[in-house]
């Protein structure tokens, strides 16, 4: 049960870092970015030229893309360990199940093959101490 609840939240989790991956990956054509959201324009160009009043957007938007894109990685591997321990301990249950049905075979087998008859014999007497 444990193990599923692992695989769903990194499921889960591997889907938001995905959205947020397309988030910043920003859109598809240059058609649909407004006038007031490209860093090019003249007025962010002649406000970057002054010491400190530089705009990291652009390069943090970049940085933040390869730590998402390394963490749906990671996140993507931790997934493929977690299926690949749960699918082998949903094989080892099955095989103790076998194992358990075949143990139980042999006990029911030799107790029907056993001799039941058997003869009821005085107990010996408790040695005497003096």
């Amino acid at each position: 049960v444990g193990v599923c609840v692992c695989v769903r939240a990194c499921v889960c989790v591997g889907v938001c870092v995905c959205v947020c991956v397309c988030v910043l990956q920003g859109p598809l054509s240059s058609a649909d970015i407004t006038v007031r959201e490209k860093l090019d324009r003249p007025l962010v160009r002649s406000y970057q030229r002054h010491p400190g009043t530089s705009l990291p957007e652009g390069k943090e938007l970049v940085r933040n893309g390869q730590h998402l894109g390394r963490s749906m990685r990671q996140t993507t591997r931790s997934l493929g360990l977690l299926s690949l321990g749960k699918q082998r301990l949903d094989e080892d249950i099955c095989d103790k199940r076998a194992g358990a049905q075949v143990d139980s075979d042999i006990v029911r087998l030799r107790r029907r093959r056993a001799n039941h008859r058997w003869v009821m014999s005085k107990p010996n007497p408790s040695p005497v101490y003096s």
